[in-house]
């Protein structure tokens, strides 16, 4: 898990600008106002538009989830983002977002060694295929990429640990 997060935090420091997707969850999560209508012909203060939309310094639930209602993502990422956006201060300003998803990638990688370890048995291949996941190239870009994908990835682990608890009750065996 260490290593993950040593190789997640260099790779962030060579990350250049965001997808417009990514701009999206920093809108969903913290943008306040009812609507941003420019007058025509009147310059615009940079700082003015987008630290509005970007980051909020005052909590507020209800806002957040009025942003899902014209969204189709679920709003549990953006309230979270938006919780922690405000305990952070935004401190990495646009890459603060990619802080949380390594902190819920932390937490996958903890789920993934529990489900191996219950499905094989054995601590060396549960650790083994952590490792695997943990530094998966896909898997590192996902979290880089600033969307609730990292958390949806949590649900599933969540659900698969579910599923093995329910179904297999302890380690696969094999009659070969």
């Amino acid at each position: 898990m260490f290593a993950a997060v040593i190789v997640l935090l260099f790779l962030l420091t060579k990350k250049e600008g965001m997808d417009v997707d990514e701009y999206l969850s920093y809108g969903l999560a913290n943008y306040t106002e009812s609507s941003f209508a420019p007058e025509c012909g009147v310059p615009l203060d940079p700082e003015e538009v987008f630290g509005s939309y970007f980051y909020t310094k005052e909590l507020s639930l209800k806002n957040v989830w009025m942003n899902q209602k014209a969204d189709v993502h679920p709003p549990l990422y953006y309230l979270i983002f938006h919780i922690w956006g405000i305990i952070t201060h935004n401190f990495l300003d646009l890459k603060t977002g990619a802080l949380l998803n390594i902190l819920i990638h932390q937490v996958n990688i903890g789920l993934m060694y529990i489900i191996i370890k219950k499905l094989l048995g054995r601590e060396y291949l549960a650790l083994l295929g952590c490792g695997m996941y943990a530094m998966n190239p896909v898997i590192l870009g996902n979290v880089l990429f600033i969307r609730m994908y990292v958390l949806l990835s949590t649900f599933v682990l969540f659900l698969i640990l579910l599923f093995t608890k329910e179904s297999v009750g302890g380690v696969i065996t094999t009659n070969a």
